[in-house]
């Protein structure tokens, strides 16, 4: 990273940002050009996740090339300046790179799913999930779907202070 000051290498601030960020962009090669995707993530026992439907663009892509970057991030406060090419905008982000692999044992997908469920909707609505045969609707969930595991190999964390 150019921008040393800028770099952290603190886990608990990484694996923060990692948990509390909602939108993950998954960067493949296909045709020999980038193809970037934005996706409903999970960060679970050091590595990321997303599922995705089992055909398509982006599955075609990760079975041809498993090696994938990934980038999520959290936006901060607009940060004005007199001179507009100071303007700018606080962040916190982290970028890895990785294998992606598909996840195939049913017991690992089901708990992949179910925390993405709970991360994503609020608490009272998954409440009411539970509640209307949630079970059943999970089980075809996993069948249905494809779960992609992203090794990480390489990670960077930036983070961008009001005062940097």
């Amino acid at each position: 990273m150019r921008r040393k000051d800028k770099e952290t290498n603190d886990i608990k601030e990484i694996e923060n940002i990692l948990t509390e960020s909602e939108i993950g962009i998954v960067g493949m090669v296909v045709d020999d050009f980038a193809y970037s995707v934005p996706v409903n993530f999970l960060y679970y026992q050091k590595a990321v996740y997303f599922h995705s439907a089992n055909e398509g663009k982006k599955i075609q892509a990760l079975k041809k090339n498993k090696n994938v970057s990934f980038l999520t991030y959290i936006e901060g406060d607009v940060i004005t300046s007199e001179d507009p090419c100071n303007a700018s905008r606080s962040f916190k982000s982290v970028m890895l790179q990785g294998k992606a692999e598909f996840v195939k044992d049913a017991d690992l997908k089901q708990v992949v799913l179910d925390k993405m469920v709970k991360k994503y909707y609020p608490k009272d609505e998954y409440t009411a999930l539970e509640n209307n045969d949630f079970k059943n609707a999970a089980l075809k969930a996993v069948n249905g779907v494809e779960v992609v595991k992203i090794s990480i190999d390489r990670l960077s964390c930036k983070i961008s202070h009001r005062n940097n």
